[in-house]
C-alpha cells in the first residue's frame, strides 16, 4: 500500500510538472499570437491610411476637372 501511494504521489507530481510546462507553452503561444494580432492590425491602419489618402487625392482631382470642365 506504501509502495502504491508513493507511486501515486511520484505521478501527481509528473502530472503537475507537466501541466506547468504546458502552461508555459501555451502563454508563449497566446503571446507570439497577440503579437502577430497587434502587427495586422499596425499594417492594417497603415493601410487605411494610403488608401484614405489616395481617395482624398483623387477626389481633389475629380474636383479640379469638373472645376475646368464646367468652368
Amino acid at each position: 500500500m506504501a509502495d502504491a501511494s508513493r507511486k501515486f504521489g511520484a505521478d501527481v507530481k509528473s502530472l503537475g510538472a507537466e501541466f506547468k510546462r504546458a502552461s508555459k507553452d501555451m502563454e508563449a503561444k497566446v503571446g507570439r499570437f497577440q503579437n502577430d494580432i497587434k502587427a495586422k492590425i499596425r499594417a492594417d491602419k497603415e493601410s487605411v491610411s494610403r488608401f484614405r489618402g489616395n481617395v482624398q487625392h483623387l477626389s481633389r482631382e475629380f474636383q479640379s476637372y469638373a472645376t475646368a470642365f464646367l468652368g
